[in-house]
Formats: C-alpha cells, structure tokens, sequence
C-alpha cells in the first residue's frame, strides 16, 4: 500500500514496494525523482546542486537556475519568455515556477493533492499524484480552469526528462510513424539538421527511433506526430519506462536530446538528458506566435480541463512492455474531460 510522507519543507515521498516518488511543491509541484525499490535505480534525469537565493528572472536562464530534472508540467507557455493581454509569461511557463499547496489525500492508500492559482494568468491548477496498486506506476490527474470571463488561449506540456539508466544505447517506441527536426538552428551542433525527417521504423507494428548517443556532442529538438497516446523509452541497461496520456488534446511529442553538445550555459558539455515530452502543440513558439497562428488551446470562461498521465517503470522484458503499454493506451486509461 502506498505512504505519503512528509520529508522537508514543501517535499514529499510517496512510497510502496515497487516505486519511490518525490515531490517538490515548492516548486511547480515537480516530480523530482521517480526510483525502482529495492534496485534503486532512478529513472528520472536529476542534478542535486543549491538553488540559487532569489526566483530568478522569467527567461532561461531564471528556469535553468533553479532546473533540477525530474517532471513539470508547462502551463500556460512553453516557449520563450512572452506578453499576452499585458501579462508577462514565463519561459516554460509559471505553473512550473510556483509554489503549489499541497496536502495528502485518500486515494488506493495514498495521494498528494496540489494547487495553485496563477498571478500572471487567470488559471487555477490542480493536481492529484498517486502510486499504481497494480504495476510500478505513477498516476497524475491534472485540471486546469480559466477562472476568467473570456476565453482563454494556452499552451500545456507534461515535461518528464529521463535518466542515462533508460537512454544509454536507448531506443523509443510509441504511437508515431513519422518525426521532423525543429526548423530552426538548435544547438551548436546538431545530429539533425533543421527541419530533416527522423529515421522512424514502423516495421514491428509502433514506431522506433534510435536514441542520439550520449556522447555525440550534439543538441536537437525534433518533433514526433502522435497517433496514439504512449512510449516506452528502453536503454541497453535494460531498464524502461513508458507514460500514457490523451493523444486527442497532446498530439505532439516533443524529443528533445542533449548529448553533451551545449558546452556553455547550462550543461557545459558535462550532461546526457533524453526529454520526451505530450504537448499540446508544436513547434516551440511563445505563446504569442501560437495565438497569431491558431494552434493554441482555447479554454471557454470557467472551462475545467482534465487528463491523466501515466509514468509506467520495467525492468525486464522490453517487447512484452510495449505490447503491454500500447494496450492499455489503447483502452483509454488515460483520459481527458472538459
């Protein structure tokens, strides 16, 4: 069964046999660590290091400052810092940068409640993280309400960033057939060149990327057409780990894959970090760009909107995991309410 626990001033771990979460409410309500019992092996890409004094500016460089790995959700923009209807939204967006409220809950043995209402954006969140009782999982329930009196354009993303235990010599796998690299210059060098088509394989049934190694010295955004609603990310240690969510409100994955190219601020050329990411869009544009071409999400005045995500652990048998994972994607686990 599982525990919340209370483990230091707005933190939490969520724990039973199988599985060991932590949660940071002080800060977006991020997943900071999501770790295998009793193998302890983290899935989660994390960088333990002192937070800076001070939230830091609303660009990068205030997100990077205080960016430890694990999962955010993006909400309501996702690309550079912008302006919309005079209020200045962050990089990545506030939801990830604020201090959430957070109390645990009933719910199969335990859960962890979270909320927040925006400053920048008339949006309250909530939030419901629990344990699977049935298989190493993490469940997340996610509302977002407009709590204004017009419509409302936005931008969400579930941004999980995962671990060289699932990325090394890794391949993925999921409900897409084709992937494009981001149109634009991404990184001082780049295994894909802007805009090139990604080597996809849909030859066993679901599509196949082979991950960029670690250690190409490369940094690329691509962008992967969502058909259904899942992945599985699997690495040569023979660790894997998959997530579910609604394809019909985040059809876009966003593949983003640092290997030690960006050998300035933030990584230095020391870090390997695979994010694979559900958005509701793409490419990367500031909030802004998307309201001008139409391909933001439009939420109706005192509209709630509902999905779920599942972030699934395995440490055997790849094949029979992705069977396992497009099945249940396919039976609408994960859903979406309006």
């Amino acid at each position: 069964m599982a525990k919340v626990t209370a483990i230091g001033a707005g933190r939490w771990c969520l724990a039973d046999e199988r599985l060991s979460v932590e949660v940071d409410a002080t800060r977006g309500g991020d997943i900071r660590s999501i770790t295998m019992t009793p193998s302890n092996v983290e899935i989660l890409w994390r960088d333990e290091f002192i937070e800076p004094a001070g939230a830091g500016d609303d660009g990068e460089i205030g997100f990077f400052d205080h960016y430890h790995g694990g999962v955010q959700e993006l909400f309501p923009n996702a690309g550079p810092l912008t302006t919309v209807e005079g209020a200045s939204l962050p990089f990545h967006g506030e939801a990830c940068r604020a201090r959430w409220a957070a109390e645990p809950v009933d719910d199969d043995g335990g859960a962890l409640s979270l909320t927040v209402n925006l400053r920048r954006y008339p949006f309250r969140l909530d939030r419901q993280i629990g344990l699977l009782s049935d298989r190493a999982g993490v469940r997340i329930r996610s509302k977002v309400t407009n709590l204004s009196s017009r419509q409302r354009p936005v931008h969400w993303g579930l941004h999980p960033v995962f671990s060289e235990n699932l990325t090394a010599g890794g391949e993925l796998y999921g409900g897409f057939s084709k992937g494009t690299a981001d149109g634009r210059p991404f990184g001082l060098a780049q295994t894909y060149v802007p805009g090139q088509e990604l080597p996809v394989d849909s030859d066993i049934g679901v599509g196949r990327l082979r991950l960029i190694d670690g250690h190409a010295g490369t940094s690329d955004l691509s962008y992967l057409e969502a058909t259904e609603g899942w992945f599985v990310i699997s690495g040569e240690s023979g660790y894997s780990a998959a997530v579910v969510w609604p394809v019909e409100l985040f059809p876009k994955i966003w593949l983003w894959q640092e290997c030690r190219g960006q050998t300035a601020y933030p990584w230095w050329g020391r870090h390997h970090l695979v994010g694979v990411e559900p958005h509701t869009s793409a490419p990367l544009l500031a909030l802004e760009e998307e309201i001008t071409q139409g391909t933001s999400l439009l939420v109706a005045p005192g509209q709630s909107v509902e999905a779920e995500f599942l972030i699934l652990a395995e440490s055997t048998g790849v094949e029979r995991f992705v069977h396992d994972v497009s099945m249940l994607a396919r039976s609408n686990v994960a859903g979406v309410r309006t």
